[in-house]
């Protein structure tokens, strides 16, 4: 166990790892970056906006891990990132907190690990700010509510219970802070039922949140309102309704890998040993219900990045514990289940080891280190198929903590910034701020990635005749400079013909040149 409690400390760590490279990743990071910046020119204190249009995404309050990392480090995002990589540890650590109180204290340091090493949680640190905020909020509301209806005789704190739920609905919007409700709701408790005051509690939270939720529908009416429910993630291209069973077990197994493989049995575990005690029948069914109405959560918005399956995460990982103590207990059933589950793990890692050679192969920049995580990918998928064949049954919680704690590391150590090329458009940005002042406009072919945005802080175009463009918009020493994607370099020469083009950078995904018409 020990091994194990510390693989889940190491993949804590190693979310600080790499935190100045890449440059502001495009994936969700960059766009809320530039959303925050554009806050901070403007002095807004109601309507997020970008390139002067709402942004109906998520609440205003919900950019102030990225306000404060602009305030700490404004040309890198550092800061922004080691202050969601602090609530990462954050979420781990209430996790583990509420294990203790449910399950005893190994079980609870159990859980704790067990979340830090699922893949959601590094990648939510990298990308997702908000969606850790608010799982930490929302879970600290349910395990006082909860608890209060577990135990009636305990001290109760439901104020500050109503508070983060509230302060949950100013940060990520109303779905991620009112599921807790229902699930108390729906999963039971002591009979007579105890007060929670539920009343007075909607009137705090509702309450709190009436000043900047009023003023957005005063000022933008139907639009705004109509986003709420896909808060915090609005504004994205909506898909198909049947296809949301599919996306919520594939995020639940992909982004809880590679504990996902154990969790069905896990579940159908603690509910057969809590058969025997009523108090923790009742536990069990809270979980399950609170796991449940998580993954709900994600019904209501039209897209969605992975990190959106963290809310579903702490409970998934509390009924893995309780596996895994049986596993530590020697108890027939568990250490049959987390054998089969290495064999699942073994198949899933096979398979992403074999899709990462295949995308490595097409990769000029970064190949090698992304062959690397294939080979590492590959080799951590078997060991707890191989400690489980060679009767080591109690080393394979370890081995499949390895997985993430160390592949964590890696990436966000090596394969990360060998791919900064097609995960950020920074490096652009930074070649174009080093060899022109800020006067100087930047022409684009097509709409900037929000990286590009971000590092410019400068006028761009993106004009319907480049041609004209080049010969109106020129800069220091006469000289007009444009930035476009590989595949359209024929057609840039073209518009710039008969004057030939000075490749200035040249990354995977954009090219920064300049042209003297």
């Amino acid at each position: 166990m020990r091994a194990f409690v510390g693989l889940a400390l190491l993949a804590l760590a190693a979310l600080f790892v790499g935190l100045d490279r890449p440059d502001w990743m495009d994936e969700r990071e960059a766009h809320d970056g530039a959303v925050a910046q554009r806050l901070m020119q403007l002095h807004e204190a109601i309507t997020p906006t970008l390139d002067g249009t709402p942004r109906f995404e998520k609440p205003l309050l919900g950019y102030t891990l990225e306000l404060a990392g602009l305030k700490l480090t404004p040309s890198s995002p550092t800061a922004s990132r080691a202050l969601r990589a602090a609530m990462a540890v954050l979420l781990a650590a209430l996790t583990v907190a509420i294990g203790r109180r449910r399950m005893g204290a190994r079980a609870g340091w159990m859980a704790g690990a067990v979340l830090a090493t699922s893949l959601a949680l590094p990648l939510a640190a990298r990308t997702d700010g908000t969606q850790l905020v608010a799982t930490g909020l929302a879970w600290f509301g349910w395990a006082i509510l909860a608890g209060a209806r577990l135990e009636p005789q305990r001290p109760r704190h439901l104020t500050l219970a109503y508070g983060a739920l509230a302060l949950a609905f100013l940060l990520a919007g109303p779905v991620p802070a009112l599921w807790p409700l229902v699930a108390v709701e729906l999963g039971g408790g002591e009979i007579p039922r105890v007060r929670l005051h539920r009343t007075a509690g909607l009137l705090l939270i509702f309450g709190l949140a009436l000043p900047w939720y009023g003023a957005m529908v005063e000022r933008h009416g139907a639009p705004f309102a109509l986003a709420l429910p896909a808060f915090p993630y609005g504004g994205g291209i909506g898909v198909p309704w049947y296809t949301h069973p599919a996306r919520l077990l594939g995020f639940l197994v992909v982004g809880f890998y590679p504990w996902s493989t154990m969790l069905p049995v896990a579940a159908l575990y603690r509910w057969t040993t809590g058969a025997m005690a009523s108090a923790s029948m009742v536990a069990t069914r809270q979980l399950l219900v609170a796991l449940a109405t998580a993954l709900a959560t994600m019904l209501f918005a039209p897209a969605l990045p992975l990190p959106a399956v963290l809310p579903a995460l702490p409970a998934a990982a509390l009924l893995v514990a309780s596996l895994l103590e049986g596993v530590f207990a020697d108890q027939t059933l568990a250490l049959r289940a987390i054998g089969q589950s290495a064999w699942l793990a073994a198949g899933g890692g096979t398979v992403a080891a074999i899709l990462l050679e295949i995308v490595s192969r097409r990769l000029g920049i970064g190949a090698s280190a992304l062959r690397l995580l294939a080979a590492f990918t590959l080799v951590s998928a078997w060991g707890p198929a191989l400690a489980g064949f060679l009767g080591r049954s109690r080393a394979q919680p370890a081995l499949f903590a390895a997985q993430v704690a160390l592949g964590t590391l890696l990436v966000l150590g090596r394969v990360l910034p060998a791919l900064e090329g097609y995960v950020s458009a920074g490096p652009v940005a930074a070649a174009m701020n080093g060899v022109t002042s800020r006067a100087t406009p930047l022409l684009l072919v097509e709409p900037p990635p929000a990286s590009l945005r971000l590092g410019l802080g400068r006028h761009f175009a993106v004009p319907a005749a480049l041609t004209a463009a080049m010969r109106a918009l020129q800069g220091d020493g006469g000289w007009a400079y444009v930035a476009y994607p590989p595949r359209r370099e024929s057609e840039v020469a073209r518009a710039a013909s008969p004057a030939p083009l000075e490749i200035l950078l040249r990354t995977p995904a954009l090219v920064l040149a300049r042209v003297r018409p």
